[in-house]
């Protein structure tokens, strides 16, 4: 997480600066990671490490978040904790989510694009969502 503050190209002695660490600390903390800070990344569970993943995002200042698939291979409860995170995260940033979890993503989402051979935009994403479960194609 550390690392998403570097502005600029690390030289010999470089040295994170006391601002550097308090982004750090403050995306850590967004993220729900607080008590985790100190583990290497081979120490985090697959929501754990998608957490640090968006940490990092949010500690270069980023107004936009773009996530592939973010729910891939997790867990159903590290699932609902990335989604929490994010439905939290879209007050204050752009989030755009590529995901195929319509059961999270679609309660979360403010508006929707469906691609399928087609591509179709929902304001209300609980629409497509409805659509979907009643099993019509769109």
């Amino acid at each position: 997480v550390l690392s998403g503050t570097i502005e600029s190209s690390i030289h010999p002695f470089f040295k994170y600066s006391k601002e550097n660490n308090e982004r750090a600390i403050n995306a850590i903390e967004l993220a729900g990671l607080a008590s985790f800070e100190k583990r290497g990344i081979n120490q985090l569970s697959g929501g754990q490490l998608k957490r640090t993943v968006i940490a990092r995002a949010l500690a270069t200042g980023a107004e936009i978040i773009v996530l592939d698939e973010p729910d891939s291979n997790l867990d159903s409860r590290a699932v609902k904790e990335l989604y929490d995170l994010l439905n939290k995260l879209k007050e204050t940033k752009t989030i755009i989510v590529i995901s195929h979890n319509i059961d999270y993503i679609l309660d979360v989402a403010d508006k929707a694009v469906y691609v399928n051979k087609t591509v179709k935009c929902f304001d209300n994403p609980l629409e497509l969502k409805e659509r979907i479960l009643r099993g019509l194609i769109i």
